[in-house]
């Protein structure tokens, strides 16, 4: 007797309607998953349609084609705001990341469909896991690298099980969203076998049961995921007082902020930051590329303003590279944070990991013609990336600073808590894609940021999100959008490390240990 799995359950291949029914259920089921929406749970099941048509479809070619729709779907739902930034330009740009991602997220349903008469269906289950998750590490790594869409962000804004994001941050909870969807497929797809059998009078979970590996797997990496994330939480090792933070939000139209030629962007900041009660305050934080290029007249302005107040002050900037073109829409600038404080010389941090062709055009160094197709976004046509991290201390307490996308990297702000940051610091501008779902799932994903690292997280935007996040993800304080207020929030400096912060991702490496291993078996098997 053939034992139930993730096995086909029909002698033909399902009919277009039913493939292009179950492709689109997936899509829609997973992009409704994924922040702003409120059902995060939703992605536990999601892949499932998907899963089905897995162990339906004889065809790989057909699979993938499966999959890439599922995907693009999830794209259409979830992640189209690309398309809605100011610049004509840069939202076009935009397009083929949207189209591509899914394209390459279908890629382990495709090579896993193809290896399974080689290694039967729980084997090929395994290598179609393994896969995704290296897929995804693929996508937080090297210079076209955009981790904006990845699962385990499907959970950001669900507590408790964010928590997991503590052990082994975002790829842990991918981890546990796959193991979660494979056990309901298997599940579906069991009783669906005992139906078309009619074992009616028996019991279907008990046959389900006769096959252990497809679900003992999955389940005992839900049931662990789940008494992980319950839990009680590690309790954090503040060290010394609460440090008074003023985040200063403009509420300023994009096209407002990148007119380098207009100085009241500034002039509303420094009104803002005049208003702030110098015995009170320890550090006041403007958003991303608050001084524009070029103006010294108003960047000494600010100085004297701090000298003044006598406020710390950390800025976003853009700041001149080292080119001799001064042309502001054609020569390359740094995207930078300066921390301004009185009586000493700025520290400058300067953005490490650009946005692919908005911010910097991969690759332009070693084959300088692909500087064509920069496009100019908040009024330069292209950065250069930094190329270290930068200390920061605040009363002797160190503190970490990333710019915008650079959150989405979990590495770097394990990077900056390794390095003995107590708090970590963002500023950002995410006002060129109007009031869509980007700055909303921005701070949704930040919370994890907060969760790996156990540290308090503070981001001050342009025209929203601003907010405080304590370290276990909860969010405190809130500006919305396009609010012109300060928010005074207090936040406690944290020592302890976190699990997530000692180990860093193991779940990757783990993946590819077993794609390596079933890839080899793949290979040497004779098809079955």
């Amino acid at each position: 007797m053939r034992r139930a799995s993730l096995a086909k359950v029909s002698d033909s291949p399902p009919s277009r309607f039913r493939r292009n029914a179950l492709a689109a259920s997936t899509g829609v089921l997973l992009g409704l998953g994924f922040p702003p929406f409120p059902f995060p749970v939703l992605a536990w099941g999601a892949l499932v349609p998907l899963l089905i048509l897995w162990a339906e479809q004889p065809s790989a070619r057909k699979m993938y084609t499966d999959a890439c729709i599922a995907f693009l779907v999830t794209f259409l739902v979830a992640f189209q705001w690309p398309l809605f930034h100011q610049n004509l330009n840069t939202a076009l740009l935009s397009l083929p990341a949207l189209v591509a991602i899914p394209l390459w997220m279908a890629v382990p349903f495709g090579i896993s469909s193809a290896c399974r008469k080689r290694l039967g269906n729980h084997a090929a289950l395994a290598l179609l896991a393994a896969l995704f998750i290296l897929m995804e590490w693929s996508l937080r790594r090297g210079p076209l690298a955009l981790p904006w869409a990845l699962l385990g962000h499907s959970q950001a804004e669900f507590f408790p099980l964010n928590r997991l994001a503590r052990l082994g941050g975002v790829p842990l909870l991918t981890a546990f969203v796959l193991a979660a969807n494979v056990l309901g497929a298997t599940i579906l797809l069991s009783i669906k076998r005992s139906i078309r059998k009619n074992h009616e009078g028996s019991n279907p979970g008990l046959r389900f049961l006769r096959s252990k590996i497809p679900v003992l797997v999955p389940g005992v990496v839900v049931c662990a995921g789940l008494i992980a994330a319950f839990l009680p939480p590690d309790v954090p090792r503040e060290t010394g007082p609460p440090l008074t933070i003023a985040l200063i939000q403009p509420g300023i139209s994009a096209e407002t902020w990148a007119d380098f030629d207009d100085p009241q962007a500034v002039r509303t900041l420094l009104a803002m930051y005049d208003t702030l009660d110098p015995t009170a305050i320890d550090l006041a934080i403007w958003p991303e590329t608050a001084l524009p290029p070029g103006n010294e007249p108003l960047r000494r302005l600010v100085l004297r303003h701090v000298e003044t107040h006598g406020i710390p002050l950390l800025t976003g900037a853009i700041d001149e590279a080292p080119d001799g073109n001064r042309d502001h829409a054609a020569r390359p600038w740094f995207n930078a944070a300066r921390y301004v404080r009185p009586g000493q010389p700025d520290a400058v941090y300067r953005k490490r990991r650009l946005v692919p062709f908005a911010e910097g055009v991969p690759f332009e160094n070693r084959w300088p013609l692909m500087r064509r197709l920069a496009i100019p976004a908040g009024g330069v046509a292209g950065y250069v990336p930094g190329t270290s991290p930068a200390r920061m201390d605040l009363d002797e307490i160190p503190f970490g600073v990333m710019i915008c996308f650079e959150t989405l990297f979990d590495d770097t702000a394990r990077e900056y808590a390794r390095g003995g940051a107590q708090f970590l610091i963002a500023i950002t501008q995410d006002g060129w894609w109007k009031n869509s779902f980007g700055y909303r799932q921005h701070l949704a994903f930040n919370r994890l940021r907060a969760i790996e690292t156990g540290r308090p997280f503070v981001q001050t935007s342009v025209s929203g999100s601003t907010a405080s996040i304590r370290p276990d993800g909860a969010i405190e304080t809130h500006i919305g959008w396009m609010e012109r207020r300060v928010a005074i929030v207090r936040i406690a400096p944290v020592t302890s490390p976190t699990p997530y912060m000692r180990w860093g991702d193991i779940v990757s490496p783990g993946a590819g240990v077993i794609a390596l291993i079933l890839s080899f078996m793949a290979f040497v098997r004779p098809r079955r």
